[in-house]
């Protein structure tokens, strides 16, 4: 789409950088839910991602006035890739609370109730467009298959349908919002199909690797992390996964490009340049 990628929110306030074209709000293990991503010791859930937009609309306002800040969020694209720290550092840890309380069905459920208070209150904010992607397979994590003790390198069907569970959920919330409100728009991108055709036919896509991460070391590159003092693989481009967690940039960039100039079922109702003109 010829843009630049936003600096990271904290950039913003400690070398003032000009943020008219974007920030960007994401956090290492930040969920949906606050409670998301309680193993690790700091994180910015979605909740507080939403005070600092708020914050950057304040700080806009006062450069550049109420009616150039409200044009400019409105026909601004709000990218939300959220939703799987819910369930790997969550609803998949081992003596879960979340999975004693829940069904995944009860699960997937609080999810989308929370998403969508915090989708309104982005709309109170000023957001009008917004894509919010699918959570993956993560069922075939190389994380989650070396946890689980999976020897023959097959994806875990259990947690994938955990994750499908709440992903069809989410396309129908998608879909039922905007017709509440008429002038919001929201866009589905659906990486869970996507990176699932890489990992079972990856050489229909280049790749070479599908179930072992490009850094990281043991089963699956996955029993040691991506560390600056790790070993890595030569060419990651062949790899579907950079680390245990987390798909290589080449996978990264096929999906948004299906996110950008696709067409359904990659992306519901429209794509990111259809949503542009709007």
């Amino acid at each position: 789409m010829g843009i630049d990628p936003p600096p990271a929110y904290f950039d913003h306030l400690t070398f003032n950088l000009d943020i008219k074209k974007g920030v960007n709000f994401a956090s290492g293990a930040g969920g949906i839910l606050d409670e998301s991503g309680y193993n690790y010791l700091e994180r910015i859930p979605m909740s507080q991602q939403i005070e600092y937009f708020a914050l950057v609309k304040e700080t806009l306002t006062q450069e550049i006035g109420n009616v150039t800040v409200d044009s400019l969020f409105m026909n601004s694209l709000c990218i939300i890739v959220l939703g799987s720290n819910d369930y790997i550092n969550n609803y998949m840890l081992q003596g879960s609370v979340a999975r004693s309380m829940f069904t995944p069905d009860e699960y997937a459920d609080l999810l989308i109730s929370t998403y969508s208070q915090h989708i309104l209150k982005l709309y109170n904010i000023g957001a009008r467009k917004v894509l919010i992607t699918s959570a993956g397979p993560l069922g075939c994590l190389p994380y989650e298959m070396w946890q689980m003790g999976i020897k023959n390198g097959e994806c875990s069907d259990e947690v994938n349908k955990w994750v499908q569970i709440y992903n069809e959920k989410l396309l129908l919330f998608i879909q039922d919002m905007p017709q509440q409100i008429p002038d919001l728009y929201l866009l589905y991108g659906n990486a869970f199909d996507k990176v699932y055709a890489y990992i079972q036919t990856p050489h229909e896509y280049g790749f070479q690797y599908a179930n072992v991460s490009c850094c990281g070391g043991g089963m699956y590159g996955a029993e040691a992390p991506c560390m600056p003092t790790t070993s890595y693989c030569n060419n990651r481009s062949e790899y579907v996964f950079w680390d245990r967690f987390h798909p290589s940039d080449r996978c990264n960039l096929l999906i948004s490009s299906y996110f950008v100039s696709g067409a359904a079922p990659d992306i519901l109702p429209m794509n990111l340049l259809e949503l542009a003109i709007k």
